[in-house]
């Protein structure tokens, strides 16, 4: 629900302030977010106010996926050289799997290092 408000407001002021700016805004609301996520108390800390903020920073992610992805999609095809624009669109799609796929690298290697430790210089899987 807040991806495609983030994109209906950025998009908006996109095109009257400047969509570099926006794009900037965009992904400082979508780190500073993701941030207070990471640093957000307990249940047992804070009570039910703990899941409240988790999805009012949620949403407040949301909003700025939906104003960075077609902000930067955009900016990626203006400035493309000509006969290469979907090419170089389909790079800020790529962002999210290439996302995945690193995390998922790191898990494992970092699984692997572990078991590594754990076996006495076995690599057992």
């Amino acid at each position: 629900m807040a991806r495609p408000i983030g994109g209906l407001v950025f998009g908006h002021f996109g095109d009257r302030v400047g969509r570099k700016n926006i794009l900037i805004l965009s992904l400082l609301i979508m780190g500073i977010a993701t941030a207070l996520i990471g640093v957000l108390p307990t249940f047992q800390s804070i009570g039910i106010w703990a899941p409240v903020l988790l999805v009012v920073f949620r949403f407040c992610q949301g909003i700025g996926v939906g104003g960075e992805w077609g902000g930067a999609v955009l900016m990626a095809v203006e400035h493309a050289p000509e006969g290469r624009r979907g090419f170089y669109g389909s790079w800020p799609q790529m962002g999210v799997p290439a996302g995945l796929l690193l995390g998922n690298l790191v898990f494992f290697a970092s699984r692997a290092v572990r078991r590594l430790a754990w076996t006495g210089g076995r690599l057992s899987f």
